[in-house]
């Protein structure tokens, strides 16, 4: 199965945490541009793909978001729009 968690609408006022884990699966995870991600996922025969841009945007320090997990014949995918 597949799953899309959508945060462009969500506000954090202290670090979040997400921990994820895929089995022959997908997950997307569609974040703010001002957010600062921080990925430390471990993947066997999988894909951790962060395709966030990074052009010209100012990062708010206060917005943390970890993703931490596995990801196992699967793709974790990260993007801001």
């Amino acid at each position: 199965g597949s799953v899309s968690i959508d945060l462009t609408q969500a506000d954090i006022t202290d670090v979040a945490v997400i921990d994820a884990f895929q089995m022959f699966g997908s997950a997307k995870i569609i974040v703010p541009a001002n957010w600062t991600v921080y990925s430390n996922v471990s993947s066997v025969f999988g894909d951790v793909d962060d395709r966030r841009f990074n052009v010209g945007l100012t990062r708010d320090p206060a917005k943390k978001l970890y993703i931490t997990g596995t990801c196992l014949f699967g793709n974790l995918t990260i993007r801001n729009a």
